[in-house]
This record gives C-alpha cells, structure tokens and sequence, in this order.
C-alpha cells in the first residue's frame, strides 16, 4: 500500500505492522487541507474507517486479528510543507 495516492489530497507513505498494532502513515497535501482541518474532522475521519471495517471483507478480518492480539490501528497524517503531524488510534 506503501507510496500510494488515496484521494486527491493524500498519500500513503507507508504501512507497516509492529507491536499487535497497523501504522498507517499519510502525507497530505496542504495545498488542499490544512492540518487544523484534519485535526478538527478526526471523529469523521474514524466514523468513516470505522464503517469501512463494517462493509469490506479483508479490513473487518484485519480488525478482528487486532481485536484477539488487543491491538489497534494508528493513522499518522503529516503535513507536506508543514511536517505537522496529526494522530490517533481506532481500537477494534
């Protein structure tokens, strides 16, 4: 997944597995969003992974390995002028 464009404003970096716990790091593009903006929507951002978890197969299977090894998903957004980074964790 690593080095993939998601949408028009963000870029998957990397993906990795550590710890029982998926890293999910982005790159987002500030010349569309802003870091704030990120910050302030991140309980969207979750509700909408959330019910992606819900209708696609292979992520609910993930989610539900995580939830047996008490892991959880952690999603890093950093700026690409800025290098200000946003986190948070989505635990299944």
């Amino acid at each position: 997944i690593g080095g993939k464009q998601i949408d028009f404003m963000t870029y998957c970096d990397k993906v990795e597995f550590r710890n029982d716990n998926v890293y999910y790091y982005y790159t987002v593009d500030e010349d569309y969003t802003t870091m704030d903006n990120i910050r302030n929507n991140i309980n969207v951002v979750k509700e909408q992974l959330e019910q992606y978890f819900d209708i696609n197969q292979d992520a609910k299977e993930l989610s539900d390995m995580l939830a047996k090894l008490n892991g959880k998903f952690v999603y890093r957004y950093t700026g690409n002028k800025s290098g200000e980074q946003v986190s948070f964790e989505i635990k299944p």
